[in-house]
């Protein structure tokens, strides 16, 4: 139950920063457009490069969940795995 509940956290954040992203990008170039092309495309630039760093961040989380839920299988597995060889000798 927590961990799936962590998992919807996380894929909502997911999107919510490929929203921001977008957002965030859009205004900034429509804010210094105003001053100058280049510091337009400067600007959305590194705003972009920001919440990229961010969305990297929360899918390395989604990544660590999905890790973690593979551990637990295969330690799983390897505990069926010892308890039938103990069995057999």
């Amino acid at each position: 139950m927590h961990e799936r509940l962590l998992r919807a956290a996380l894929s909502f954040l997911s999107g919510a920063v490929w929203a921001l992203l977008v957002l965030f990008v859009a205004l900034t170039f429509i804010y210094f457009i105003r001053s100058s092309l280049f510091e337009a495309i400067l600007f959305s630039f590194w705003v972009g490069i920001f919440w990229l760093f961010l969305a990297v961040l929360v899918e390395l989380g989604a990544l660590q969940l999905e890790k973690l839920a593979e551990l637990r299988r295969q330690r799983e597995l390897l505990e069926r795995i010892a308890q039938k060889l103990d069995e057999t000798h």
